[in-house]
């Protein structure tokens, strides 16, 4: 996968984040104060510049009560290709997914 592909992708998940934020009624201070993190860390995350963990979608999804899937609408995403070359490790965490 592509460092634009990467960007893109991380892009629509920050813009969904930020949908469903407003929708809680939640500023991002509070969502951050969800994840442990500063409004700026969230703020960060909405734009796209920094990727979010799947652990971080999950506490969200539950704190929100909303589908953790709602943040991967489909057609949107790149699916990633698993390049067979990769670390044991790298393979180990896709599949825990």
């Amino acid at each position: 996968m592509t460092k634009a592909t990467l960007h893109q992708n991380n892009r629509i998940i920050g813009r969904l984040l930020r949908s469903h934020r407003i929708v809680q009624s939640y500023s991002q201070a509070q969502a951050g104060a969800l994840l442990g993190i500063s409004f700026q860390q969230f703020q960060k995350y909405e734009n796209g510049t920094n990727r979010i963990s799947a652990a971080s979608l999950l506490t969200l999804s539950c704190a929100w009560d909303t589908p953790v899937s709602e943040f991967f609408p489909n057609g949107e995403i790149s699916d990633p290709k698993i390049d067979p070359e990769a670390p044991k490790a790298d393979l180990m965490l896709l599949r825990d997914l």
